[in-house]
């Protein structure tokens, strides 16, 4: 289960507390097909209007990229004033750029092209790097709103040694500037066809002297020429040097984000998801993108207004770049994308993930801990549990006791674990839908919970429930004898709050033909590539603790940033009663163990396993939160996450091998897992070590 208490989230570039990770919140929604020019003007109904406000949250978080700006002071004080949240400023001179034999006119030999940038060299050492109007902007301006670009002739992996020696120096010199200066992002390009070992080298060596070391926002384009659309990776895919400079930067992927350059032609549909399962911190839209509308206002086409939806579930911002090319002015393109951004999409599962989306909430222990009225209360906002528990009670009530019976039957229904009451008050409307006299028995462990049961009992459920303060593992026959048992201790990866040792001890108190609510659940798996989610993995590293105990962790993920790389299969399936159980109902073991193999379906990186579960509660009534078979508005449960010791590529067509064992002992419960196929890695949480869910 989801648990009550979001994480702190860190504050966007241009808002109150000015940090570096954008606010925008939304979901995503399916493509549109492609229109022309003429159609996506006519059918955006975009007429101006809809300014940002910094640090407001309901607007998209828009910056523009001050690339030819004579006073940078004025044009960022004018950029504000047009509603721009934050502005993108190179930090060294233009004349800090060592020209080529190609910028000359392409005329010169190799012998006077090396001469040539030889004594641009020497020169450029003589010349102050920094503008000068970088003096009259103050400390907060340069870490509230602005983005230091990178000089985009650093070529740090050059076949030339003077170009790259060079390079390196004026690299550490200019993210040295943009330490000293207090920027909390800068950014950076990232060259083309992925050579970036000596970039990546130069990032490392920064990071580690710096302690104050800006983020870095790497600006990738979405797409090159000659990539496929079956996700495979060609030779010249963009993300693949993102990739290759997030592996020689391992130890510094917290502080490396995508500025992803949306393109003219946009990717197919694999790409575009396997950019959203990366950190893009922010949307680069270069004013060239735009069309003109009827009455005069820049659009995007409808393919590309289809994109930003699905971007905006991230948290990023957008960059606004290139020269204004409609009369309406510059600050129409920032309005154009905040009335883009209040026309997403919204349900309840996404409003009440917000704050939640690809932060790590270790799973419940419901019966180690006794959990708090916040947490309840959280639970019972879910409108689709309810209603479903309603009308499961209702069509057994229904098939248990026929008409004839009704007035004369009663039927004694016990739930189990029943916190606060929810599912009481659900039980006892489906006894009045149904026709049929029902007898309630409350059953909790939680003292505090029995307060406001035996409070409800007495002022809204007079001699209808009878309230059990009692574990229902302790439960003697002569407590009761129920017809049906209801209970909600469904984790998020079905029973990994211990539904079957709680449901298995109360086994014989329910009477014979007897029914559970729910009947049976089955868990799920998927390989999962997030690299949001494998760097917080990271971050959750006790120096206490043996280094291997936080990726041997499940954790509670809303999954956003992240996607599936094969359809999930099932794992582990409970019912109750169980089909081989004891004369205590009880049955031989909840040991289990299997072994899943996946076709990758795209190209990426393995991080993990995301587990989900469906639930058959009786009859028709089911719930589920597999990605493709959610429950409408079932926002109880977040997908559990299985992450592993270190990321793994896949290429699309790999085989993807997973074994996975649930082990009991007399005091707790745990998953160990272990990769098989691409490549083995070593049994995860083995014995325990890292992660147990305790019986007591």
């Amino acid at each position: 289960k989801r648990d009550c208490n979001g994480a702190d989230k860190e504050e966007p570039i241009g808002s109150a507390s000015g940090s570096a990770t954008a606010a925008a919140e939304a979901v995503a929604v399916e493509p549109a097909k492609e229109d022309s020019a003429a159609d996506a003007g006519k059918s955006s109904g975009y007429s101006g209007g809809n300014r940002s406000k910094r640090g407001n949250s309901g607007r998209a978080l828009c910056g523009i990229d001050l690339a030819f700006c004579s006073d940078q002071k004025a044009g960022m004080l004018e950029a504000h004033s047009l509603g721009y949240a934050f502005v993108c400023l190179p930090l060294f001179h233009p004349r800090n750029v060592v020209r080529t034999g190609a910028d000359v006119g392409g005329h010169a030999d190799q012998e006077e092209e090396e001469g040539q940038r030889h004594r641009q060299l020497d020169q450029l050492r003589l010349l102050p790097a920094t503008r000068p109007d970088h003096l009259v902007i103050d400390s907060e301006d340069w870490t509230r709103f602005v983005v230091g670009k990178i000089s985009a002739w650093i070529r740090c992996d050059s076949s030339w040694e003077a170009e790259r020696l060079q390079s390196l120096a004026a690299l550490r010199q200019e993210l040295s500037w943009a330490a000293h200066i207090g920027l909390v992002a800068c950014l950076i390009d990232l060259p083309d066809g992925g050579r970036v070992s000596n970039l990546a080298r130069a990032l490392l060596a920064f990071h580690r002297a710096e302690r104050s070391a800006p983020l870095m926002w790497v600006r990738v384009p979405m797409a090159a020429e000659q990539v496929g659309d079956d996700g495979d990776i060609a030779s010249n895919d963009p993300w693949l040097w993102w990739h290759r400079l997030c592996r020689l930067c391992d130890l510094i992927l917290g502080q490396l984000g995508v500025a992803l350059e949306v393109t003219a032609d946009l990717p197919g549909p694999a790409a575009v998801q396997r950019w959203l399962a990366e950190p893009v911190k922010a949307l680069v839209l270069p004013t060239s993108l735009f069309l003109t509308n009827q009455s005069g206002y820049p659009v995007l086409s409808k393919a590309h207004q289809a994109l930003l939806m699905k971007f905006f579930r991230l948290q990023l911002q957008v960059i606004i770049t290139g020269s204004c090319r409609h009369e309406k002015g510059i600050e129409y393109y920032q309005q154009y994308i905040n009335w883009l951004y209040s026309r997403r999409s919204t349900d309840l599962y996404s409003s009440q993930g917000k704050g939640y989306e690809d932060t790590l909430q270790d799973p419940l222990q419901p019966l180690a801990d006794n959990l708090h009225s916040a947490t309840y209360q959280v639970f019972e906002m879910d409108p689709y549990k309810y209603r479903a528990y309603r009308e499961a009670v209702r069509q057994a009530l229904v098939e248990m006791v026929p008409d004839s019976e009704a007035e004369s039957r009663l039927v004694t229904i016990a739930v189990l674990g029943a916190g606060r009451g929810p599912l009481v008050q659900e039980c006892l409307i489906a006894g009045r839908q149904s026709g049929r006299r029902i007898r309630v028995f409350a059953v909790e462990k939680n003292g505090n919970a029995v307060n406001t049961l035996l409070n409800r009992s007495l002022s809204e459920w007079p001699d209808s429930v009878v309230v059990l303060p009692t574990d229902m593992r302790q439960l003697k026959p002569t407590d009761l004898q129920a017809d049906i048992f209801v209970s909600e201790l469904l984790g998020s990866f079905g029973d990994n709050e211990l539904s079957p040792e709680c449901l298995d001890g109360a086994m014989h108190c329910l009477a014979e033909g007897g029914v559970s609510i729910p009947m049976s659940y089955t868990s799920y798996l998927a390989p999962m590539h997030s690299s949001t989610v494998y760097k917080e993995v990271t971050r959750q590293r006790d120096p206490e603790k043996p280094y291997y105990t936080f990726l041997e962790t499940p954790y509670v993920v809303n999954l956003v940033n992240s996607e599936l790389l094969a359809p999930p299969q099932p794992v582990f399936t409970f019912r109750h009663p169980a089909e081989s159980a004891g004369p205590d109902g009880r049955p031989a073991s909840n040991e289990r163990y299997i072994e899943l193999t996946y076709r990758a379906e795209r190209t990426g990186v393995l991080h993990g396993f995301a587990g989900y579960f469906d639930s058959r509660l009786y009859g028709s009534v089911s719930m589920s939160i597999l990605p493709e078979d959610h429950s409408p508005d079932l926002f109880s449960w977040f997908p559990l996450v299985f992450p592993l010791h270190y990321p793994v590529p896949v290429k699309c067509g790999d085989a993807i091998t997973v074994a996975m064992w649930r082990v009991v002992s007399a005091t707790a419960v745990w998953y160990e897992w272990a990769l098989l196929a691409p490549v083995v890695l070593p049994i995860h949480n083995a014995g325990g070590r890292s992660f147990t869910i305790n019986l007591y």
